[in-house]
């Protein structure tokens, strides 16, 4: 091919045997439907160096042994990358991109496929953001070739972070725990056991992590018409804390609630009313992340004054 082909329905349709289309990087474009190219009957095809895209199936194959589909890019067909029919055999299927198709290649038993790239998909965290370090990643692998034997690794700062073996649509939440706030560059590679591979695009992200709050003092037995002073600190790397005490009386009813400047204490007048008091500090940083700690106040009975 010495140009581009825009289809409205099908693509190209072999007739003959012995074949080798090229494509020299063009395109065989298609509107969603139909086969980009289509052999049914015929051997020793050879397709190579094409950009495959936009149809239902991007390569079909039906009764046809002895075929090579080698260095090409399909990607973007809704229902099937490449469609081997079981009555179809021995083709290789080597160093070709698959993206972003519904279904990568059927019938395994029909191929060899070796050192093809798919595309790994990252949904979370988003690219170039600030998260905390609870939160998830989440990825598709597009059109594994074995997805059954596929693994992943994740890389932080060009080192091994950890494994992932469960990994199309499953949130994983342990990947950031233990980083540090900073700014960090991460990917993720995987590959099964025939050598096909991915890998993502590299990232940047930044860890700012949900404050640690302390809150003071501890669970105590105070009496009636006590003056408690309660403070709420936290550790977190960015600083610019926002901090909000709340007490909450016996039945939980919600007696006092206050903004407190980062450090500072509220003086809190336990009344007469028996019971337990709990107490709650919410401290939130510039990026909204949110660090709590609870405490409580017990007044027991036998601190209230008798009746005169």
């Amino acid at each position: 091919m010495t140009g581009n082909l825009n289809c409205s329905a099908g693509g190209l349709t072999i007739d003959n045997s012995n074949l080798t289309i090229n494509c020299q990087g063009n395109y065989i474009n298609g509107s969603l439907t139909g086969f980009g190219i289509n052999n049914s009957n015929y051997n020793n095809l050879t397709i190579k160096n094409c950009n495959i895209t936009n149809f239902g199936t991007g390569i079909y194959l039906n009764s046809s042994v002895n075929n090579s589909i080698i260095n090409n890019t399909i990607q973007y067909n809704n229902v099937i990358a490449i469609n081997i029919t079981s009555s179809s055999a021995n083709t290789e299927i080597i160093n070709n991109t698959l993206c972003n198709n519904t279904l990568g290649i059927t019938n395994l038993s029909a191929f060899n496929a070796t050192n093809n790239n798919f595309c790994i998909n990252i949904f979370s965290p988003s690219p170039n953001t600030t998260i905390n370090e609870t939160t998830p990643l989440k990825l598709n692998i597009s059109n594994p070739i074995f997805s059954s034997q596929t693994n992943c690794s994740v890389h932080i700062d060009n080192i091994f972070n950890t494994s992932i073996f469960s990994v199309n649509d499953t949130s994983i939440t342990d990947i950031f725990l233990n980083l540090l706030d900073g700014i960090y560059t991460w990917y993720v590679n995987c590959s099964d056991i025939y050598s096909n591979y991915g890998n993502s695009s590299n990232y940047s992200i930044t860890i700012d992590r949900t404050p640690v709050v302390a809150l003071t003092p501890q669970s105590a037995s105070i009496s009636v018409n006590t003056t408690v002073a309660i403070t709420c600190n936290a550790t977190d790397g960015t600083g610019n804390l926002s901090v909000n005490i709340s007490v909450h009386r016996p039945s939980n009813n919600l007696n006092f609630t206050s903004e407190v400047a980062y450090g500072n204490s509220i003086n809190y007048n336990l009344t007469n009313i028996t019971g337990t008091y709990n107490v709650v500090c919410n401290v939130t940083d510039s990026f909204g992340n949110v660090g709590t700690n609870t405490t409580t106040f017990v007044v027991p009975l036998s601190y209230v004054a008798p009746p005169s």
